[in-house]
């Protein structure tokens, strides 16, 4: 296998690789958005709902809108404080599934090539241990 080839092969593999990433982040990014489009229009409902509710309860639908006001706010702030562990390594760990996947394809196509490379250049007599070898008997006259 020459030069020409082994690079090819690599560019193809560099294709693929961002090809892969690419699709996963698509799919990631787009299951998000229905997500948020779907928890948006909930949550809406259920904060006018409870408002209603605690508004009749305490005689002021005002008192009850800044009590769900309130409670929204503090399922933010705690959303907020544990967005590291909430989103943030959730989605570095599948990135990484998708990375140590596709890095464990790439060593074995690259064992694959420098097992071909090392076959072709032991038969042509042009592997390194038979030119070191020959460079060692030229040097002692062997």
């Amino acid at each position: 296998m020459n030069p020409r080839d082994y690079l090819g092969v690599k560019v193809d593999e560099v294709k693929m690789k961002a090809g892969d990433t690419l699709s996963t982040t698509t799919a990631t990014l787009l299951a998000w958005i229905l997500l948020i489009a779907v928890a948006m229009p909930v949550i809406g409902v259920f904060s006018v709902a409870g408002l209603l509710l605690i508004g009749e309860a305490v005689d002021s639908y005002a008192l009850g809108a800044v009590i769900v006001g309130g409670v929204l706010l503090i399922v933010l702030v705690i959303l907020f404080l544990f967005r590291k562990k909430l989103f943030l390594k959730p989605c570095v760990r599948l990135f990484s599934a998708a990375t140590d996947y596709e890095d464990l394809q790439r060593k074995e196509q690259a064992n694959a090539l420098m097992a071909a490379q090392f076959e072709n250049d032991w038969q042509d007599g042009n592997h390194i241990a038979l030119q070191v070898l020959r460079i060692f008997r030229k040097a002692f006259k062997i």
